[in-house]
């Protein structure tokens, strides 16, 4: 992480390995990674790329898909991941508004990894997509958010399973946001999302 980013962690969620901990991270750089992203189509982010179908069920207006490339600490290509969102009934209007996301980072020639937290980002809507949406005006800046507050108890999210490499691998890992840029037309600038791995039997 560079040191001019100002780091927001509201939560406390530790975010150096403990004893007996390995760590592997994986990057992705958004919109530089980005593949696609499908939901209801009334989000600030809008869905991309154009004409992709919209969640306009009522059992996935609440969702959020998103088909993205992954990169390792020295910047290459080395898989693909989705990551599916799940946003609260009454959506993110609360600042203490919390949901369920799920990644998948499939690593060609490795495996597969299952990770589930539970995010929450109380910074974020007053800092950055309120002044956006209340003047029109794009945001620049340079701010990270670890954004992981559960299901664990420490505020990690949880290493769900593997295939591969990772099959037997359990552990922890946390998402590490750093923002850069997001405009009114609700393109956002994640440069990267760290997704840092806390293996205990690896």
């Amino acid at each position: 992480m560079q040191s001019e980013t100002k780091l927001y962690n509201f939560n406390n969620t530790p975010i150096e390995p403990a004893d007996g901990e390995s760590v592997e991270s994986f990057y992705v750089n958004i919109p530089k990674d980005h593949v696609a992203m499908a939901n209801s189509g009334d989000f600030i982010v809008p869905p991309t790329p154009p004409g992709i179908p919209n969640f306009t069920e009522p059992a996935i207006q609440r969702g959020l898909a998103v088909l993205a490339k992954v990169r390792d600490e020295a910047g290459e290509v080395v898989g693909f991941a989705s990551e599916l969102e799940v946003f609260p009934e009454d959506g993110l209007e609360r600042a203490d508004a919390a949901w369920d996301t799920h990644w998948t980072i499939i690593l060609p020639g490795r495996g597969t990894v299952f990770l589930h937290q539970i995010e929450c980002t109380p910074e974020s809507g007053p800092m950055i997509m309120g002044p956006v949406m209340e003047t029109g005006k794009d945001w620049v800046g340079d701010v990270t958010f670890v954004t992981s507050v559960g299901p664990l108890a420490n505020g990690r999210g949880r290493i769900a399973g593997g295939t591969g490499e990772f099959e037997k691998v359990s552990g922890s890992f946390v998402e590490i946001a750093r923002t850069t840029k997001f405009t009114a037309a609700g393109e956002m600038h994640l440069t990267p999302i760290e997704l840092r791995l806390f293996k205990e039997n690896a």
